[in-house]
């Protein structure tokens, strides 16, 4: 074999290796937003129960308010 073919087979070793290198690090990035994502839905579920049971709540019979006051300001003319 001669020593350009070795030195070009060496260089694309070195190549693949970066690159599998490249792509353990991206698939722990991708990983890692994976969980944050799954992290904020679950929050964002949170959120959206507590907010319907606090519809349901202002829908409660037991409401004490029976009327509402609407005040304007009357035009200057």
């Amino acid at each position: 074999m001669s020593k350009l073919l070795k030195k070009r087979i060496a260089e694309l070793e070195l190549e693949l290796n970066n690159t599998k290198f490249h792509a353990k690090a991206l698939q722990k990035l991708l990983t890692e937003r994976m969980d944050e994502i799954a992290e904020l839905e679950a929050e964002s579920e949170r959120f959206t129960v507590h907010s319907d049971i606090e519809r349901q709540d202002d829908k409660s019979p037991n409401d004490t308010q029976t009327q509402t006051i609407v005040y304007r300001k009357e035009s200057e003319e």
